[in-house]
């Protein structure tokens, strides 16, 4: 397809824009880490540690709509927090220890007005835990009709099953000729220990997906090491688009398995790396479409492409994986972001991954190939309500042909906490200004 000079000037000009934004973040002074906690506590015994559960609303005389919602909603356990911390009694505190382990749990989303408090004592320091509940039980029920089409749906999401910080999400949908039947489940202490597991199924007229993973994250900049598998398999109608409307639809299986182990080197304190050797596996099978393919998207084959030449090529890339990443922990701590009133820890320091795939035909791919990621971020405080953040990245695989399925990415933010909003005696409500410049170039992409 051609690119029009004009448009290409628009490219480059919007380019050069995000570059200057960024490059101008990365050459601003360092902006030190929020202090979180005191190191005068350092090197003194840890003598207890409490934990309390706050309910959704607080209060002694509640009204009766919420009441019934802290009686009804199943209060996290304190094993479930316990689980989450980096220290047990009679461990020495460190506050950047602690400060990782309030980072930890502050990430957790079905928790809020999370905290963890430092109180002396004459033999060392009590720990006082404390977080509050949010109501994690969201029901789907729907109905609509018009346009000669009906859709309906049901359904639930639950992200703190039973109090065990456990997700689970089950739904169905009916649109227009579709059925959708999707589900997830994700446990992030398998039988209360480190690993974590997510599944998910999604059944629709056109297809299916199943996926699975299993494995040991970072959770946290002081792990020594991770590993995981991913499997992911799907098959669904594809389609092609000329001026909004559909020209041409496929099937397509595709299959991606992944195997990482990883490890880190560090002083957490200052500058994290971490280093991944695994393995590759990705397959994706283009076939003509069925003629039910036709009757599920109510699709008239006349109306649409019939040629051959349309039809992506097949693709498959099997080789050993390298990865190295480097973070610069600079955190600064923010509510009224993304999650309104509840604290939020974002990453101001420098971040940068390079990650390489070899394919060789020896190893199973279509042609010899090296497949790559390459990102970087840096971001800068203002002050104590305001920063901004740029990122930088590239994907893409080299091949005999040269570079194929590139994307190029450029992204900047902006964020101001403006605080408190009033028309004379009239409150207005607390303002968040944000900002977001981004840009996305493609080469020789697949579908």
């Amino acid at each position: 397809m051609h690119i029009s000079t004009m448009f290409q000037a628009k490219i480059l000009k919007a380019l050069i824009l995000v570059l200057v934004l960024y490059f101008g973040i990365a050459t601003m002074p360092s902006q030190a880490e929020n202090i979180l906690f005191s190191k005068d506590f350092n090197g003194k015994t840890i003598t207890s540690i409490k934990i309390e559960v706050v309910p959704i609303f607080e209060g002694e005389s509640l009204s009766v709509p919420y009441s019934t919602a802290n009686s009804l909603k199943i209060s996290t356990k304190t094993e479930t927090i316990k689980r989450e911390l980096l220290f047990e009694e009679g461990d020495k505190f460190d506050s950047f220890l602690m400060s990782e382990a309030l980072r930890r749990i502050r990430a957790i989303k079905y928790l809020r007005k999370v905290s963890i408090t430092p109180i002396p004592n004459q033999a060392g320091v009590d720990i006082l835990v404390s977080v509050q509940d949010t109501w994690t039980l969201i029901p789907q029920l729907s109905f609509s009709s018009g346009s000669g089409t009906n859709s309906k749906s049901i359904g639930f999401s639950e992200s703190d099953l039973f109090g065990l910080g456990k997700r689970a999400e089950l739904s169905y949908i009916e649109k227009e000729s579709n059925e959708i039947l999707e589900s997830v489940y994700e446990d992030n202490r398998v039988l209360g220990g480190p690993t974590r597991l997510v599944t998910g199924f999604f059944h629709r007229s056109d297809g299916q997906e199943t996926i699975l993973y299993y494995g040991l994250p970072f959770r946290t900049l002081l792990d020594p090491l991770s590993w995981s598998g991913t499997f992911d398999d799907n098959e669904f109608v594809g389609r092609l688009w000329e001026n909004g409307s559909t020209n041409y639809i496929f099937r397509q299986h595709s299959k991606n398995i992944l195997a990482r182990y990883k490890i880190a080197r560090n002083d957490a304190e200052s500058d994290v790396k971490r280093y991944t050797i695994g393995y590759d596996y990705q397959e994706s099978i283009f076939l003509q479409a069925r003629e039910q393919d036709y009757q599920d998207l109510d699709l008239d084959p006349a109306t649409v492409s019939n040629d051959l030449a349309d039809l992506p090529v097949n693709h498959k890339f099997s080789g050993p994986n390298f990865a190295y990443e480097f973070i610069e922990p600079k955190f600064i701590s923010m509510n009224y972001i993304d999650r309104f009133e509840r604290i939020e820890d974002y990453n101001l320091g420098m971040k940068e991954d390079i990650g390489f795939t070899i394919a060789p035909q020896a190893f199973g791919s279509d042609d010899d190939a090296l497949l790559f990621t390459l990102n970087h971020s840096q971001g800068y405080a203002f002050s104590a309500a305001s920063f901004i953040r740029g990122e930088l990245g590239m994907a893409g695989r080299v091949e005999s042909q040269g570079l194929q399925n590139t994307l190029s990415r450029a992204d900047v933010k902006f964020y101001n906490v403006l605080g408190d909003s009033c028309l004379g005696d009239l409150w207005l409500g607390r303002h968040t200004l944000a900002v977001n410049f981004s840009t996305e170039i493609g080469h020789d992409l697949d579908l």
